[in-house]
């Protein structure tokens, strides 16, 4: 078997297993989703966003944006469950991306997927998967994965931006690779139209390109 086979079928088994993450947290998160407004920040944001008002500092705005675009579609009844449903889906794509993070750093430290033996495949797998199933169901992740809190969209990004870092990390020395640092950096600045907890990342980032 040659060396493209072997990468396509990692990268197949990869995918599919990412894929498996995300199902299994975005079905938890929508059959433990809140039906209405929860009684506290969230509230405000549904209320907020659906008539594009001015949330309490530091505001949200791209957050506000983007509900409004999903809850302008939808029955007066369920606007509320449609932007709790908005923390459900990124949510879901945080859990794929902690597995693909996962999986990659297991790479750094053990070498590439289609050099290990089966074991090592397995340990692989097995332990993005046991990452991404566990922290689906940690007290924090879940409980801002199942309303309109800014700190679900927020760990999207979080994740997303770690994510492209490792991958331009991966990928430094092809040509065009500078072309992911600019997606970061643009990444970045729609996180923070979401929450600062973003720029926690930045260090990350900034250690990741400097070494």
């Amino acid at each position: 078997m040659n060396l493209s086979s072997i990468l396509a079928e990692h990268r197949l088994r990869n995918r599919f297993f990412a894929i498996i993450s995300f199902l299994y947290a975005f079905v938890i998160y929508s059959l433990s989703v809140a039906p209405t407004t929860s009684f506290w920040d969230p509230a405000e944001y549904i209320a907020t966003s659906h008539t594009l008002q001015i949330a309490h500092p530091p505001g949200s705005p791209f957050f506000a944006i983007f509900a409004r675009v999903v809850s302008m579609f939808v029955p007066t009844d369920y606007v509320a469950l449609s932007v709790n449903m908005i923390s459900v889906t990124v949510s879901a794509f945080t859990i794929m991306l902690l597995y693909l993070i996962v999986v990659h750093l297991i790479e750094e430290w053990r070498g590439s997927a289609e050099n290990m033996d089966l074991s090592d495949q397995i340990g692989l797998y097995g332990g993005g998967l046991f990452a991404a199933f566990t922290f689906t169901v940690t007290h924090t992740q879940w409980f801002n994965a199942v309303e309109a809190e800014m700190y679900a969209s927020s760990m999207f990004f979080t994740a997303l931006v770690v994510w492209m870092a490792l991958k331009w990390s991966a990928n430094h020395d092809q040509p065009y690779s500078e072309r992911w640092l600019i997606l970061i950096a643009y990444m970045f600045g729609i996180g923070i139209g979401v929450h600062l907890l973003n720029l926690l990342a930045l260090f990350f980032v900034a250690l990741i390109i400097y070494f």
